[in-house]
């Protein structure tokens, strides 16, 4: 089960329409990015881009020749994330989830002479009651020159795309990285060393690969996630030998 959801759905056609398998679960009250991506990278400005529920044939969102426009209901809800758009993201942005928007989605990107449509689930909770969890032992060991990823899990598995992810060591105060609003800056001394697992976002892992272990990487380690008023924090301890 696990292999499966490593899969990703893809059409087959010269450019790929991408989404993951996995459902994308959202809370009540909170917002959602639904993903789509074309893959390779890639956008045109003649695509038009719509996205459906999928039992009805009008959509809720479209984009075309640089206009948007929000369909009846979702007007203030939705939105793409435009300067991504040149790198072939599609992702939809629904706010202020309500129980009535769990269902299936449908991405649709098209030109003249081409189109591709793909489905995904979104499955809505109440409220977040995920925890932070690691899947084994807090205390990591590893060594010099080798890499390491620090396991930092939500649990049950719930959406981190549209949360705020802080990795920070635990004597210092600034952030060593940090995803918000799916942008990555990464701290001062660690730069091509750290990132996450961006595909693994929608099913709760907001692990970090740290790169090249020096000894100085030994310590402790600090996993922040928050959303609105909501935060989780738990701390990974690193021993390099």
């Amino acid at each position: 089960m696990a292999g499966q959801e490593n899969i990703l759905c893809i059409l087959s056609l010269f450019l790929l329409l991408e989404l993951p398998c996995v459902p994308t679960i959202a809370f009540v009250g909170y917002d959602v990015v639904l993903p789509c991506h074309l893959s390779p990278d890639r956008s045109d400005g003649a695509m038009e881009i719509r996205w459906f529920r999928h039992q009805y044939s009008e959509y809720i969102y479209q984009y075309k020749a640089g206009n948007e426009r929000d369909g009846r209901g979702y007007e203030g809800r939705v939105s793409l994330f435009t300067q991504e758009l040149e790198r072939g993201n599609m992702s939809l942005l629904l706010r202020d989830i309500r129980v009535t928007d769990e269902g299936v989605y449908k991405c649709h990107v098209s030109t003249d002479d081409w189109s591709q449509e793909h489905t995904i689930e979104l499955k809505v909770k109440e409220n977040p009651a995920s925890t932070l969890v690691v899947p084994s032992s807090q205390l990591l060991l590893t060594s010099i020159g080798s890499d390491v990823i620090l396991p930092c899990h939500l649990s049950p598995e719930t959406s981190a795309v549209a949360m705020e992810i802080r990795w920070l060591r635990d004597q210092y105060q600034e952030f060593m990285y940090l995803y918000k609003a799916g942008n990555v800056q990464k701290g001062r001394g660690y730069e091509n060393r750290v990132t996450l697992f961006p595909q693994e976002l929608l099913r709760g892992n907001v692990s970090l690969l740290l790169r090249d272990i020096r000894l100085t990487d030994g310590g402790e380690y600090r996993c922040h996630v928050s959303y609105d008023n909501w935060f989780q924090e738990l701390s990974v301890q690193l021993k390099v030998r």
